[in-house]
């Protein structure tokens, strides 16, 4: 019996899995983000980030000048998305309708259980929140902490790097904001 099971189980995370995969593929060129943010991106890594930041790091200490820097972190957006909020999003983004039915549907049917030792929980349903396991999840995310990088992008305020104003880099639930002058670290920090 507990062959069944192991083997129902399997199926049944594969066909989530190539779920996930069909929906991503066809919402990912709607779900396009900032080039801040460098996280859950093909050919992007944090090397890159780090890099980058690095660099202006570098770049203002050569030039004896003042930085401000902060580091947050947003890993509690991935338990507290709200379903609603990300539906609306994509719909503006111009995703398919028959996709936006199936996402509804994916994210309105999650049911949970808590395992405590040798207990179960009743099952529940989960109105936040996006897997952090799966495939669709990164892509949901990324587009749902896209507005939070363009209201910093829109204040063109920060440092100047290579002839560029940049004043934040986000790698996934992490994000950097810094700027040249307190006053304008403040207000960056205002708009994150």
């Amino acid at each position: 019996m507990t062959q069944i099971i192991i083997v129902r189980y399997v199926y049944l995370k594969l066909f989530r899995k190539s779920i996930e995969l069909l929906i991503f593929n066809k919402t990912e060129p709607y779900l396009i983000t900032c080039a801040n943010q460098l996280g859950f991106k093909r050919k992007h890594g944090t090397d890159m980030c780090v890099f980058t930041l690095k660099e202006i790091i570098r770049y203002y200490i050569n030039h004896d000048s003042l930085m401000y820097v902060t580091f947050l972190n947003a890993s509690q957006v991935f338990d507290h998305l709200n379903h609603i909020v990300l539906l609306r999003k994509l719909l503006s983004a111009g995703v398919p309708m028959y996709l936006l039915r199936l996402i509804a549907f994916w994210y309105c049917n999650q049911f949970y259980h808590v395992r405590w030792g040798n207990a179960l929980s009743v099952s529940f349903t989960v109105s936040n929140g996006v897997r952090q396991v799966g495939v669709l999840s990164p892509i949901c995310f990324n587009f749902y902490m896209n507005e939070l990088s363009v209201r910093l992008i829109s204040a063109p305020i920060g440092c100047c790097f290579a002839g560029i104003v940049i004043n934040h880099l986000m790698y996934a639930d992490d994000l950097v904001v810094f700027a040249r002058l307190l006053r304008v670290f403040k207000h960056c920090l205002i708009c994150a």
